[in-house]
């Protein structure tokens, strides 16, 4: 329920901004998710100088090579997303606020791409909270860092980052979860304290 709530959120905040929105929710009977998602990339990248937001907020896996979203059915791993997001060279933007995260940005960065993660391992597998403060900050004005009037990916991705590390310090916490964003195709990403 409270991914739903979040990407709720995260829906709002592209309401009359996007071509074309596809959500994906985890019901029990959606088993044909990871199809759904096949079929929208493959008709997206034939545009290959469009531009693709994808969002994915629930729980991530990591065996130690593969890291993993998790689907009602079978899951889409970090190497089935670059496979068919390879052909794509405009602008895409790629969050991952699940646990088990980082590896996505080592399979995903490149020229003309962003990729934010809710972790910086993969072994970094508890509850992720950061995608719900991700989905609030696109919604406030406190999030708009520069005061210029709208709410910035990276204003957006340092306020959540910082409100997530904030929960767990106030709540006496050891931080399971350290977001990283990756936005010069190094493959490495930078935590948000840089």
């Amino acid at each position: 329920e409270l991914f739903a709530e979040w990407a709720g959120d995260l829906a709002k905040a592209f309401d009359g901004n996007s071509a074309e929105l596809v959500r994906i929710t985890n019901k029990p009977e959606n088993t044909g998710a990871r199809k759904t998602i096949e079929l929208t990339l493959n008709k997206w990248v034939k545009k290959p100088a469009g531009e693709i937001w994808i969002l994915l907020i629930g729980h991530g896996t990591f065996d130690g090579k593969s890291a993993k979203f998790n689907l009602v059915g079978n899951d889409i791993s970090d190497a089935e997303f670059q496979r068919w997001l390879k052909p794509h060279y405009g602008p895409l933007v790629f969050i991952n606020a699940s646990s088990s995260s980082a590896p996505f940005i080592r399979m995903l960065s490149g020229p003309n791409r962003i990729v934010a993660t809710a972790t910086k391992s993969g072994y970094e597998q508890n509850f992720c909270r950061f995608g719900g403060y991700m989905a609030a900050s696109f919604g406030q004005s406190l999030a708009d860092l520069d005061k210029d009037g709208q709410v910035s990916l990276l204003e957006g991705w340092l306020t959540a980052a910082r409100r997530t590390a904030r929960f767990y310090e106030e709540n006496g916490r050891l931080a399971t979860e350290h977001s990283l964003l990756d936005d010069n195709a190094d493959g490495k990403g930078t935590q948000a304290d840089w």
